[in-house]
């Protein structure tokens, strides 16, 4: 007897390639294409989550704070883009007060999390254009931090489910573990090899060690997330990426580890990339 084929639900693995595909493609022609488009990628991106931060902090959207918020990232990212860094540092520090001021005009009861968004969003936003802003090493250095948090996440899923074992912060994060740890930093490590070896030509080594160092930055921005996420009783930032989740979800751990190589490079005074 012949059997009746329906419409059943859709795959939910297939939902989530076909949308992590298509973002990455876009993000990836953005990074190679440069100016304005990556920019303009940062503004979208920096818009989109600051709809997903105002949500996680319990206010309605659209309103005056998410206003305040809204206008000072976009202005953030036009001041990076056009006037430098510098300046547009300044306005992450100015549109955090203001937003703080706001909320302690309505008197919130979780005063200073809503404001704390604007140099969430903001510092990283400055350190993708400041990475970027360099016409010799940028592309490669966002491209390697790319390939090495995302090597990271896969590493850290695959080995935590095939491995087990004990949780890092079960409170916090239940499903990360020590052995999904260990296996996203082994796999961001292969990716710095092949990043000096084969692309950079240059001595691997150091390249491997900062790969190490940036996967456990970007789990560490993975889990303040998840804190962040439990401390306002949400499973998922927003919905707007098919299978994925929100923005914030994808992005946490391109937060921690992008603002890391950027004050590495200012700090050090060239990029993460030359080092020997």
């Amino acid at each position: 007897m012949a059997h009746r084929v329906g419409k059943g639900p859709a795959n939910p693995l297939a939902i989530r390639a076909v949308s992590g595909l298509a973002l990455s493609i876009v993000t990836f022609a953005a990074v190679y294409f440069g100016r304005p488009y990556f920019n303009l990628l940062i503004a979208a991106g920096a818009s989109a989550l600051a709809w997903e931060w105002v949500r996680l902090c319990g206010e309605r959207v659209p309103g005056v704070r998410f206003t305040i918020l809204l206008f000072g990232v976009l202005t953030v990212v036009g001041v990076a883009s056009l006037y430098g860094i510098e300046r547009a540092l300044i306005l992450v520090v100015l549109s955090t007060a203001a937003l703080y001021g706001a909320e302690w005009l309505a008197a919130r009861a979780r005063r200073g999390w809503l404001a704390f968004g604007a140099l969430y969003i903001g510092l990283p936003a400055c350190a993708y254009i400041a990475i970027a802003n360099d016409p010799q090493w940028g592309r490669a250095t966002i491209f390697w931090i790319f390939f090495a948090v995302a090597a990271t996440d896969m590493g850290a899923y695959f080995f935590g489910r095939a491995i087990g074992g004990p949780k890092i912060a079960p409170g916090t994060s239940p499903n990360k573990t020590w052995a999904g740890l260990l296996g996203g930093t082994v796999l961001a490590m292969a990716v710095g090899a092949v990043t000096a070896g084969y692309w950079l030509e240059r001595p691997v080594w150091p390249l491997i060690g900062l790969s190490a160092a940036l996967a456990v930055i970007s789990q560490a921005g993975d889990f303040f997330e998840s804190l962040v996420k439990r401390k306002f009783g949400v499973k998922d930032s927003s919905a707007i990426i098919p299978g994925h989740g929100g923005l914030f979800d994808r992005v946490d751990g391109h937060i921690a580890a992008t603002a890391s190589v950027a004050m590495a490079n200012w700090a050090s005074g060239s990029s993460v990339l030359t080092w020997r």
